[in-house]
């Protein structure tokens, strides 16, 4: 990444991060549940959800401050699905981002309770903060997504035992291996792409888009979130939990870890294309975020 890329970077990261303090300057107290919700903001790491709202708003003329509360409500609603994914019930991890996972240091039942209050309080500051008609078509999309969340999340838990999956780990068939792929983008687009495409809503909403507009940023957003995903499992995979990864199912344990690079590259490479075709402008920002999403390290 180069240096006026980081710049940018660091500048829309900073105003996004003033708009979580300010939330919990507001939200201030003694109880459980402000402690609690203070404890999951504060590890909001580099926020790219808010900077993709932010620089997508950017690039279509439209004011950073004219989005209101919505990078903030975005974040609220990846945050909780976070601290429910971190649940022993679901994926029963028990740190995030170097800290100890909400419930290890809150408890399961608060944890619960907490990921269903930032989920309300996203669909709260949405409505507080814009005109009925721009909010009403946001809560839309926002009500949408997360359904589409809890139906990815319900495939995921489902597909950990997959027959077809463990048949495949046997016989290395290719139609099998087709299947399993098309289930999994299926999985990260309801979980990882649902809520890149609510970033790239708001601004479309706000800035009353015609439909192929719309629908062209929605198709750049559904990949980015699906090369998001990829470049994630490239990350967790080391020579240290090979074993472990072989047995998950994940891009790299269908497709290889040779397979799964060559995906990553595929889609980065068509998302860049995608978004050079929607801004006649060299968008470089936004290219920049893509190059992110592909080579992060963390």
């Amino acid at each position: 990444m180069n240096d006026k890329f980081l710049e940018e970077y660091d500048r829309l990261r900073t105003y996004s991060s003033s708009l979580i303090s300010q939330y919990l300057l507001n939200h201030s107290s003694d109880s459980i549940l402000d402690k609690a919700v203070a404890y999951s903001l504060n590890s909001s790491g580099k926020l790219f959800r808010p900077v993709l709202t932010f620089s997508i708003a950017e690039a279509l003329g439209l004011a950073k401050e004219e989005l209101f509360q919505s990078p903030l409500a975005i974040e609220l609603f990846h945050v909780g699905s976070l601290v429910h994914d971190d649940l022993p019930s679901i994926d029963d991890d028990d740190f995030r981002r170097g800290r100890e996972s909400l419930h290890k240091v809150f408890g399961e039942g608060v944890a619960v309770l907490v990921g269903d209050y930032l989920f309300s309080e996203g669909f709260s500051l949405v409505q507080k903060s814009m005109n009925s008609e721009a909010s009403k078509k946001i809560l839309e999309c926002a009500a949408r997504v997360l359904c589409d969340l809890n139906k990815g999340q319900i495939l995921d838990l489902t597909s950990r035992d997959s027959a077809m999956f463990n048949s495949f780990l046997s016989s290395g068939s290719e139609l099998e291996q087709k299947k399993l792929i098309k289930d999994l983008n299926t999985i990260n687009i309801l979980k990882t792409s649902s809520l890149f495409e609510l970033c790239v809503s708001v601004p479309s909403i706000l800035m009353k888009l015609t439909d192929t507009e719309s629908q062209k940023l929605l198709f750049f957003a559904t990949n980015l979130g699906l090369l998001f995903q990829v470049s994630d499992d490239i990350l967790d995979f080391s020579n240290d939990n090979k074993e472990s990864q072989d047995k998950e199912i994940n891009y790299i344990s269908i497709l290889s870890h040779g397979g799964t690079l060559k995906l990553a590259d595929d889609l980065f490479q068509s998302t860049s294309s995608e978004l050079r075709s929607l801004f006649p402008e060299e968008p470089e920002f936004l290219l920049g975020l893509v190059k992110m999403a592909r080579y992060r390290k963390g």
